[in-house]
């Protein structure tokens, strides 16, 4: 119901039409302080202070409105404005005159979702936002550089899909922010790169575009351009599935750094992946041979290979690192771990295949299971560093929360994440009508200072995972509403990523949900990520694993030059040695956890609970104790959460 003031109220006007509850209404109709006769009656917005101007005149924090309220936006030369309407949302942005007066410029109709980006514009405009029903959050950033517009544009998307409250942000020419780099030590050296004419077939019959550059002669971009800036590279298209190799045309030149010591990565670009289609199953892998004899033989040489549990469509640095190069050698009994489908491996006795001490005198990349697929070879990259870092959350919130895992959180001064969805399909219809509803154990978490990350609206699984679903709108659909389980309470932190139930995914899924502006998403494969001088390789395909499951993949290892992998997490020893690998690796890792135990902990941190989705309490308890070591150590940063990574905030 809604009345017409007879008398001032609530910071309302006589004649103003405003809406209250019923029990409300029903008192000032009765004593003759409204009407419910709308008859010349006017629409009145209270006005809100707006978003603050901070030196160098950048907007900051987070405007949110209630009905009948409307507020003033100053908004800097070079920022946008992001406006996101909760479900039920009528309201409007209006552009006015910076001169002063009531001329409105541009308008924008608000209802639900996110408008594109507003902005930016030549000169700081002024802007008043108004909101009718339902709620309006509106915030700034800093928009892609050199894409100021003149003041009569409107503005285009540029991915924002939340506050990001972070204050301003400066981006890389890969549109990540530069505070990505926050755990950059050393940039490392080029070991050679995929000129014309440098590399050369030494197997197989790979189709080889030599000089190949993503550019047409007037300087259009017609395909994959270098990731590091390179010239020309490298264009591989095998027609068949079997084993490919190319090596350096003349090694003694274009390798131009052969002292490895015991790092390597390979930037390399996978187009249309095999098994990466929706409900596919992805495979193929690249792989190097590395010999120190002095000869240049291979028959004791060092092999690293990356397969579909490393390799990703789309951009790739693949990386390797030796610590202990006798683990490579016959027989010595010498275990070294490794990310797991990094398959680290030698030939013969491995007597040529210590890359830590010696300098390689040969190198040959192949590639397996690759028909169908376009790869671009960009460079090949030693002597890079950065600090190991941990994004830790949960995917599941409950009664041991505050049992079990928010006290250790508070004792450490952790900040966390949880991925929640709307709610768990098991079978009918996939609409949900009912938005209102907040989840109090993610309210309770989210003021503890955690985030919240998009899961999904049902979290489909089995035969529906959403790397099943070939309908791109039915993706959308399954991200886009997600916001307003989280605005409902005024939860921004964290809306621009996304986790992927069940780490179900396919090359439509990925290009659909980064089309609704999320800006990282985290699935399964690769759970090593590397932060270089061109920022992640792939932020679209980050990928994790679960501390509570004692089946999924878990590491790779060599022992006395024998390859293998032990599989699993949930036990203590288990995820520290994850922990120690990643520190040496220099990498991040991404885990996360279901749920928290105690029955059947007899407090030795190894026992397993029957259940893929559990671990124990003291797994969990010494597990967390181990990073906690390692962060005071300096081996390791403690990233809060995904915003603490993605724009290098916080500790």
């Amino acid at each position: 119901m809604t009345v017409r003031l007879l008398k001032p109220y609530a910071q309302r006007p006589v004649g103003a039409i405003a809406t209250f509850d019923a029990s409300t209404e029903a008192g000032m109709i009765d004593a003759k302080t409204a009407s419910a006769d709308l008859t010349g009656g006017f629409e009145y917005f209270i006005t809100r202070p707006g978003l603050r101007l901070q030196a160098p005149q950048i907007a900051v924090g987070t405007l949110t409105l209630r009905p009948a309220e409307q507020a003033p936006v100053a908004l800097p030369e070079g920022q946008v404005l992001n406006v996101i309407g909760a479900v039920g949302t009528v309201g409007k942005v209006n552009r006015m005159d910076p001169s002063g007066g009531s001329t409105v410029l541009q308008s924008w109709v608000v209802g639900y979702g996110a408008l594109a980006a507003i902005g930016p514009f030549v000169g700081q405009q002024l802007f008043q936002v108004t909101c009718s029903a339902g709620s309006i959050t509106a915030s700034t950033q800093a928009a892609a550089l050199n894409s100021v517009r003149q003041a009569t544009d409107v503005g285009g998307f540029n991915g924002a899909r939340g506050p990001l409250q972070v204050g301003e942000v400066k981006l890389l020419p890969s549109g990540q922010p530069t505070g990505i780099l926050r755990s950059l030590k050393n940039a490392g050296r080029m070991v050679a790169g995929f000129g014309a004419g440098m590399w050369m077939v030494a197997g197989g019959t790979p189709p080889l575009t030599q000089g190949y550059t993503g550019y047409d002669a007037a300087g259009n971009i017609t395909g994959v351009t270098s990731r590091t800036g390179q010239a020309e590279m490298l264009q591989w298209t095998p027609t068949v599935a079997t084993t490919h190799e190319i090596k350096l045309t003349t090694f003694a030149t274009g390798a131009r750094v052969k002292d490895l010591k015991g790092r390597i990565g390979l930037w390399v670009y996978v187009d249309n992946l095999p098994g990466y289609e929706p409900g596919g199953t992805p495979t193929g892998s690249i792989g190097m041979t590395l010999t120190t004899d002095a000869g240049a033989a291979n028959t004791n040489a060092l092999t690293v290979g990356f397969n579909s549990n490393q390799v990703r469509e789309g951009w790739n640095f693949l990386k390797f690192v030796q610590r202990d190069p006798t683990a490579y050698v016959t027989g010595s009994g010498v275990t070294e771990y490794h990310p797991f489908g990094v398959l680290a491996g030698a030939y013969g006795t491995g007597a040529a295949a210590n890359i830590r001490d010696a300098a390689i005198t040969g190198m040959k990349i192949d590639l397996s299971g690759m028909a169908g697929a376009n790869i671009y070879f960009d460079s090949i990259w030693t002597d890079f560093d950065s600090q190991a870092q941990i994004v830790l959350g949960t995917d599941s919130v409950g009664a041991d929360m505050p049992t079990y895992y928010l006290p250790i959180f508070d004792a450490y001064n952790w900040k966390g994440y949880v991925a929640v969805p709307k709610r768990i399909w098991v079978s009918g219809d996939k609409v949900v009508s009912d938005w209102t509803g907040v989840n109090p154990w993610l309210k309770l978490a989210y003021d503890a200072g955690w985030e919240c990350i998009n899961h999904s609206t049902n979290h489909l699984g089995g035969a529906d995972a959403t790397g099943t679903i070939t309908s791109p709108s039915a993706i959308a659909y399954e991200v886009v509403p997600v916001a307003a389980l989280y605005l409902n309470s005024g939860m921004t932190r964290g809306l621009e990523f996304y986790a992927s139930p069940q780490s179900s995914t396919s090359r439509l899924s990925e290009k659909v949900i980064k089309g609704t502006g999320i800006k990282m998403q985290r699935h399964a494969r690769k759970i090593n990520i590397t932060v270089t001088p061109w920022g992640i390789d792939n932020p679209h395909h980050v990928g994790a694993c679960d501390w509570g499951s004692a089946t999924a993949g878990g590491i790779s290892r060599i022992v006395g030059g024998v390859t293998g992998s032990v599989a699993g997490w949930q036990k203590a020893s288990q995820i520290k040695r994850m922990a120690d690998v990643i520190v040496a690796y220099g990498d991040t890792w991404f885990p996360f956890w279901h749920g928290v135990t105690g029955l059947g902990d007899t407090g030795s941190g190894e026992d397993l609970t029957g259940d893929n989705l559990l671990l124990t309490k003291s797994a969990f308890e010494k597990s967390c104790a181990y990073i906690r070591q390692l962060q005071l150590a300096g081996s390791l940063r403690f990233c809060d959460g995904f915003t603490g990574f993605y724009y290098g905030t916080g500790q």
